[in-house]
């Protein structure tokens, strides 16, 4: 026995998984904007701002420790992540 779906219904749930993925994408941009919004008063490296390399060169470096040391006593208990 086979079931056929009627071309409307399979339209509904076409359109239903649309607008939930259009509602969860702008949710989370929404949400990374809002973080990132919050800590653009900081300074960092302007290297930070476009990628990770610059974190991957103080990590190989061995000076990472160092720079967030920096950063820790600059800022206090708002650098460190929990």
């Amino acid at each position: 026995m086979r079931f056929s779906i009627p071309d409307s219904l399979a339209v509904e749930w076409q359109t239903a998984a649309l607008v939930l993925t259009s509602i969860l994408i702008v949710t989370s941009v929404a949400q990374s904007f809002l973080s990132y919004r919050r800590l653009r008063d900081f300074d960092g490296p302007r290297w930070a701002k476009l990628s990770q390399t610059w974190l991957f060169h103080k990590t190989l470096s061995g000076g990472l420790y160092l720079t967030l040391a920096d950063v820790s006593r600059k800022y206090g208990e708002l650098c460190l992540k929990r």
